[in-house]
């Protein structure tokens, strides 16, 4: 069972994310939280598979946050969220294990497709969870 962590500090955006998420993943776990430094906390206790994060945050930016949740889940795969041109941060994103990088106006056209990918088979561990059930 595939455990997602939703970090968005847009509360509208986020039940949107959730309940278009909750349709498609009906095995999966969801969570979310509003800021980076919930999103630290929250990770080290749901040891989520995937993290959706957005770039911008209250309590330290997106990449910041990932790179934290990388160091305490090291086989964590990110799937970054821009208001803007995703590929522009593509320098920034240096040790942190980016599955995708989707703007935000193309998410729902792109967001399965990078789920299935970050979880895509890597160890016979991971073989156990998909995204969503096939």
């Amino acid at each position: 069972m595939a455990r997602i962590l939703i970090v968005e500090d847009n509360p509208e955006f986020c039940r949107m994310l959730l309940a278009y998420l909750s349709r498609h993943a009906h095995e999966g776990e969801i969570s979310s939280v509003v800021s980076g430094g919930e999103a630290v906390a929250r990770a080290q206790a749901f040891q989520p598979d995937v993290v959706i994060i957005g770039i911008q945050l209250p309590q330290g930016n997106g990449l910041e946050t990932a790179r934290a949740i990388g160091k305490i889940i090291p086989g964590c795969q990110f799937i970054i969220l821009s208001m803007f041109d995703a590929s522009r941060y593509q320098f920034l994103v240096k040790g942190i294990k980016v599955a995708a990088m989707i703007e935000k106006g193309a998410l729902l056209e792109e967001l399965l497709p990078a789920i299935k990918r970050a979880l895509k088979p890597q160890s016979p561990l991971s073989r156990k969870r998909s995204f969503p059930p096939s």
